[in-house]
């Protein structure tokens, strides 16, 4: 267990491996996410996915980048839609961005 942050110094909490663990799965720290359009509104997917399917809390879960994906998508139509007024507006497909 870490424990509670306000008893801890700060150069304890950098030598701390659990800390270690959840700074690595962030995705800004994982070069597989580094370039994903959609980084700025994912916080890393399931950790319990991670580890009881995939055998390891850093590995990606595939599914939740789906999802988190297709939000991207949908947040970005729905605020080109409020901001034109148009109810049945065409957008592209850019599920492309996120190969």
């Amino acid at each position: 267990m870490v424990g509670n942050v306000k008893d801890f110094e700060l150069n304890d909490l950098e030598g701390n491996s659990i800390i270690k663990l959840w700074t690595e799965r962030y995705p800004l720290n994982s070069p597989e996410c580094i370039y994903c359009p959609a980084i700025g509104i994912c916080g890393g997917g399931c950790p319990f996915n991670a580890e009881t399917r995939l055998g390891d809390l850093k590995k990606r879960d595939k599914p939740f980048c789906i999802h988190t994906m297709k939000i991207l998508e949908w947040l970005l139509k729905e605020s080109v839609s409020e901001k034109t007024h148009e109810k049945d507006l065409y957008m592209r497909d850019i599920s492309f961005m996120f190969q």
